[in-house]
């Protein structure tokens, strides 16, 4: 994101540069679309996310569910009173975040064939975020593992 700054745009970065053809001539070049995935990552991510009937909120996916559902079972005060169970929450409300948005995203960039320079601003953003939630989602997982190491070695200091 730094560059992005520098640069002012993905378009003027010297890494990036899709100059040499229009986003739709990248798509038609290079492009090749994956239907049978599009649909699959787009179904994975949007199985229950409609509206109910003069609701106008939308419904989390099924996945979403499942992990609220796993989440809910952490916030039990039994669980809750570790440590080993604050750090895990905090491992799924990331993993959340970053299944909407890989399932929903990939499905419909597969679905069109897109190609980097097909959008290369919104390719860069939702790549930086997508990256900062991966490595969010790694260092959680060593602080459970340190956690871990640490109430099983020495469970006073845990």
């Amino acid at each position: 994101m730094n560059k992005l700054i520098e640069y002012g745009s993905v378009e003027s970065m010297p890494l990036y540069n899709c100059s040499a053809h229009s986003s739709e001539e990248w798509s038609k070049l290079f492009g090749v679309r994956h239907p049978y995935l599009g649909y699959f990552d787009i179904i994975f991510g949007v199985v229950v996310n409609v509206s109910y009937g003069s609701e106008k909120l939308s419904h989390p996916t099924v996945i979403q569910i499942l992990y609220a559902s796993i989440l809910s079972v952490m916030f039990q005060p039994e669980y809750y009173k570790m440590s080993c169970f604050k750090i895990m929450i905090c491992l799924g409300i990331v993993d959340m975040l970053a299944l909407w948005i890989n399932s929903i995203i990939t499905g419909v960039l597969a679905l069109q064939g897109a190609v980097w320079c097909t959008y290369p601003t919104f390719n860069y953003v939702i790549g930086s975020i997508i990256l900062g939630l991966w490595c969010c989602s790694c260092i959680i997982v060593l602080g459970l593992v340190a956690n871990r190491l640490v109430e099983m070695s020495k469970p006073a200091y845990a």
